[in-house]
């Protein structure tokens, strides 16, 4: 029995499409990635390594370290699967930590997407770190704010209807809500519809304040042909880790999509496909 789960988009029998690993966001589960996977579907097979917090038997937080474990698991997966080179894309949390296996293994990758990665300025970086120094316990806020996320519903579609409200999915289609909705949660046992997280708080909490403070130093070494999408209005990949980026990393093109924030898989899909498809034509080469 294999260990690591997979999720497959479009599965199809004897499938020769070459392989495209796409790699979520922390909190988002994979089914909220399916409108962009199916604008890739006629050039790859899509597939998706559910970080630990999604697996059917979870670990516990405090098993993860750091999020070299999470690159750790790609390579394992990806092997376990047979699926390598893949083409590593990757989203926010799954962007960096694409990155990183790709600099672990180089062998089992063809190129990088990273689509709004988690590679936060060096002065906040620096910050983060003095922080930890003075009190190992220490949260970020956005950790703190997961913690007291409501956590259980009567049914489907009052947690709908929140998420639906919230300004964070403003640009999001009422699919691709009900998708988060379906994804994210599970049946509450007896409980006559109720529906409860099963992407658990102290797991998301947990992966937010072990940030990577050596993402710099792993961009640094990047080797494959490599694409970065940014998210026009984004508080994650800024301008300020876009110019430093650049400077250091001159051949990698970085491509601000318009009208879109760090959820831009989800805010526009068929623009950041085309990104993505355009890049692949021009500097991918399959043997």
């Amino acid at each position: 029995m294999m260990m690591y789960p997979i999720y497959e988009f479009d599965p199809r029998p004897n499938d020769t499409r070459p392989v495209l690993h796409l790699a979520h966001a922390n909190g988002f589960p994979p089914e909220t990635y399916a409108p962009l996977a199916e604008f890739l579907a006629a050039r790859f097979r899509v597939v998706m390594l559910p970080a630990r917090p999604l697996w059917p038997d979870p670990p516990p937080p405090e098993a993860f370290n750091s999020w070299h474990d999470m690159a750790d698991d790609l390579i394992a997966g990806i092997e376990e699967h047979q699926l390598g080179p893949v083409v590593g894309a990757g989203h926010s949390m799954g962007g960096t930590a694409s990155m990183f296996a790709s600099i672990k293994r180089p062998d089992l990758f063809r190129a990088l997407i990273l689509i709004d990665p988690v590679i936060l300025p060096r002065p906040i970086l620096r910050l983060w770190t003095r922080a930890l120094k003075n009190d190992s316990n220490v949260n970020l806020p956005l950790a703190e704010m997961t913690m007291r996320r409501r956590r259980q519903w009567e049914n489907r579609e009052e947690a709908f209807s929140r998420f639906r409200k919230n300004p964070l999915f403003t640009r999001w289609p009422d699919s691709t809500v009900w998708a988060y909705v379906d994804g994210l949660t599970r049946s509450v046992p007896n409980a006559n519809g109720a529906i409860e997280l099963r992407y658990s708080p102290e797991w998301e909490a947990h992966i937010y304040n072990h940030v990577p403070i050596d993402a710099w130093h792993m961009a640094l070494k990047i080797q494959h042909p490599t694409l970065v999408l940014q998210g026009e209005t984004t508080d994650t990949f800024t301008d300020k880790s876009k110019r430093f980026l650049q400077r250091i990393q001159p051949d990698i093109p970085i491509i601000s999509v318009a009208q879109t924030g760090h959820l831009l898989p989800m805010e526009n899909p068929q623009l950041v496909a085309e990104e993505m498809l355009t890049f692949v034509e021009n500097r991918v080469r399959f043997r």
